[in-house]
């Protein structure tokens, strides 16, 4: 029971530090301090907490330069346990690719009066340790979620899962703080900032695979809305669009998207970047298409 206690208390804790925001106004879990260099984005926060193992809580966390939108994003992890042997020491991370992935450990601490002697099933350890992800990395995985494999020194083994919704949210508002900081620095310097675009003009036609688009294309009928035009020198054929490709999700709008009112209604209550998962081929990919251009 302490166990569970110590680890809802740990909840509570973390949470009012995710929707404490001093950003933009208008984007929500942004900290913005006149001093630092950064916009800091604090994203979702996901637990995880198996009877009797080792309880987890796991977030995005992204910082937006403010000289030149440069952004790099980090999964924030902490981790309570208890352990006979000592602590873990986390320090290695891949993803499915097996790709290594940087692991930098931030904090490390034991409870107050935990002896061996005291508790049969060891002290009670907590760690805390950041993981550097790419953002191509976050996009490829946004329909599905983003498996990590993460080993400690001891050799010991656990898995963290990005979800969609976490990726969903943190890819936006990224996309957020990167036209606030363009039109900043734009003002700052007697330019015009990014405009948004048109959603009408972004330049496809889609639809639901019916008898007659699958007559015209040659796509088997099936899940996903099928793109059977784009519009040369649009915004949805310099994101990599093309004709044939089967939408399959869009991020943040579910698992599975296979009506284009549904779509629609999700391309219109997005801000400024929509992030596509789509079927080409038979081989699944992600297409990002950003509602902010730099004009000239």
């Amino acid at each position: 029971m302490s166990r569970v206690l110590a680890a809802i208390a740990t909840v509570l804790w973390i949470l009012p530090l995710q929707a404490q925001t001093s950003g933009p106004p208008g984007i929500q879990g942004v900290d913005s301090d006149s001093a630092s260099p950064f916009m800091k984005i604090k994203g979702i926060v996901e637990t995880e907490n198996p009877l009797g193992g080792m309880f987890k809580i796991w977030s995005l966390r992204s910082f937006v330069a403010k000289s030149d939108g440069a952004t790099t994003h980090q999964l924030y992890v902490t981790v309570a346990y208890s352990s006979p042997g000592g602590r873990k020491r986390f320090n290695g991370a891949s993803d499915g690719s097996l790709t290594p992935l940087k692991l930098t450990p931030i904090n490390s601490e034991s409870h107050a009066a935990c002896t061996k002697k005291a508790f049969a099933f060891g002290c009670r350890y907590t760690e805390d340790f950041g993981i550097e992800v790419s953002a191509a990395a976050l996009r490829t995985h946004a329909a599905g979620g983003y498996s990590l494999n993460i080993t400690s020194k001891r050799g010991d083994v656990m898995v963290i899962v990005i979800s969609p919704r976490q990726i969903a949210a943190q890819l936006e508002t990224a996309q957020k703080c990167l036209v606030v900081v363009r039109r900043q620095n734009a003002a700052a310097s007697g330019e015009r900032g990014p405009q948004l675009l048109d959603r009408s003009r972004l330049g496809f036609k889609a639809s639901e695979i019916t008898d007659e688009i699958a007559a015209k294309t040659g796509l088997p009928k099936g899940p996903g809305i099928v793109v059977f035009e784009v519009a040369p020198g649009s915004i949805a054929e310099r994101s990599g669009l093309k004709a044939r490709d089967r939408i399959m999700a869009v991020a943040g709008c579910g698992p599975s998207m296979d009506s284009q009112a549904a779509m629609k209604k999700c391309i219109a209550q997005k801000d400024a970047y929509i992030g596509m998962v789509v079927d080409r081929g038979g081989t699944l990919t992600t297409v990002g298409l950003k509602l902010y251009a730099q004009e000239p």
